[in-house]
């Protein structure tokens, strides 16, 4: 959302005070621009608990919109940095996923398995669990593969055989196969990182 600096102006000290108190609707750029107002434009000189309120502010803000960045996009990963070295370093649910998309998903348990083991979770039912997840999904995608060889490729090509322009060369009996390979590494990577890394976990990535 972009901010309306003329109208920010247009505001008094106290309502541009108003945008640095605590839980504030206001983003930090609002924030931040409000107090640059009153600073170099009004000549305001902020105490110095005022200043350490602001900075609690701020930094409230930074961890609410990241929170919710990872809320919306499920995945709980943190910047690297040291204030943050008490989280777990792991191969990122990204990278995870898109190693299991490219490579099956055996790549993603292999991967998967290295974060439990970092994270302690590693034990022998685990490991046999995450191993049999993992080659259940690669048989399952051959299983798909093959089921839509010998039932569904001759539909596509008949398919093929009728329609002509843009929809036809989007989706060809060919093309299926790798959406089918696409669709189902995806789904089993998916569910097994959902199955056995622990909800909300926040961890930095080991893939930058």
């Amino acid at each position: 959302m972009s901010i309306d600096i003329s109208k920010i102006r247009k505001l008094s000290d106290k309502e541009l005070l108003g945008y640095l108190k605590p839980n504030t609707p206001y983003t930090i750029e609002a924030l931040l621009l409000a107090v640059d107002i009153l600073e170099k434009e009004r000549k305001y000189i902020f105490s110095e608990s005022e200043k350490l309120k602001i900075d609690e502010v701020i930094n409230q803000k930074e961890q609410d919109n990241l929170r919710d960045f990872q809320e919306y996009n499920d995945d709980y990963s943190v910047p690297d940095t040291p204030e943050n070295s008490h989280y777990p370093k792991l191969h990122s649910k990204k990278y995870v996923l898109s190693m299991g998309i490219t490579f099956s998903s055996l790549a993603a348990g292999y991967f998967i398995f290295y974060n439990l083991k970092d994270l302690g979770l590693n034990s022998k039912i685990n490991t046999r669990k995450l191993i049999a997840s993992s080659i259940f999904g690669f048989v399952a995608l051959v299983t798909f593969l093959l089921l839509y060889h010998f039932y569904g490729y001759d539909f596509m090509k008949d398919y093929e055989s009728k329609y002509t322009g843009y929809s036809r060369y989007r989706l060809t009996a060919n093309n299926v196969y790798v959406y089918l390979y696409l669709l189902m590494n995806g789904l089993f990577s998916y569910v097994i990182w959902d199955d056995y890394i622990p909800k909300r976990l926040q961890y930095r990535s080991k893939n930058t």
